[in-house]
């Protein structure tokens, strides 16, 4: 599996995914499926000989498999995730009051 950290999502990072991806698997066929994003199907989209690109339909988020971990994310993660912000946030508070009230009275250096 090949995986990237870019800067944008647009054509030009498309195309160096691509290229990675051809490299990584050049001694196969890569058919890789892809949403109706604009990168996706751009003129300037240079694909390397070695991978198709499968458009899903629109309006079918069902058919594409990242959807089922944003589920999955939501489900479990997010939860958890909101709990601790909620938590810390709340720390926060808690703490610029004590920090706002002891610079009121001059306690603070």
């Amino acid at each position: 599996m090949t995986a990237l950290l870019l800067p944008w999502a647009n054509t030009e990072m498309m195309n160096i995914f691509l290229e990675e991806v051809s490299t990584d698997f050049s001694e196969f066929f890569v058919i890789m499926q892809v949403d109706q994003a604009g990168w996706h199907n751009s003129e300037n989209l240079g694909i390397p000989q070695n991978i198709r690109l499968l458009p899903q339909p629109s309006h079918s988020p069902a058919l594409n498999p990242v959807e089922h971990v944003w589920d999955e994310l939501r489900e479990k993660a997010f939860l958890t995730w909101l709990s601790n912000l909620s938590w810390s946030l709340s720390r926060l508070y808690v703490g610029r009051l004590i920090v706002f009230k002891t610079t009121q009275t001059g306690f603070a250096p």
